[in-house]
């Protein structure tokens, strides 16, 4: 999924927040303990084979994501939402791994770009 869409688009984040550098702030910190927590929710869904769990800890990060426009990393947990949905939780791997690499890109820009908005 590589394509040339920045990992965080900072304009779409800034509309999403109607300009508000402080909520904007305040969405970077929170998502950067939340973010990972969301991940975790993923991985302990997939172990316990929980469908329903899985459902929700994805559409939860989906939705983070979609505030800092990070298209590929929400798209992957849009997929994993809908796994979930359908109650499947086995063959989830290589979709949970991508989200990671994508989760860790995106952590890392907002870390990086945290004051910059």
């Amino acid at each position: 999924m590589s394509d040339s869409k920045p990992v965080v688009d900072w304009d779409l984040a800034r509309e999403n927040t109607n300009d508000d550098a402080a909520l904007l702030s305040e969405l970077v910190t929170a998502f950067l303990t939340e973010g990972p927590a969301n991940m975790q929710s993923i991985r302990r869904a997939i172990a316990a084979h929980d469908g329903k769990a899985l459902r929700l800890a994805a559409h939860t990060l989906k939705g983070s994501l979609r505030i800092f426009g990070s298209e590929c990393a929400r798209d992957l947990a849009e997929a994993l939402e809908l796994k979930g949905q359908q109650g499947q939780t086995t063959g989830t791997e290589a979709l949970t791994a991508e989200l990671q690499q994508q989760l860790d890109a995106v952590l890392t820009a907002l870390a990086a770009g945290e004051k910059r908005p």
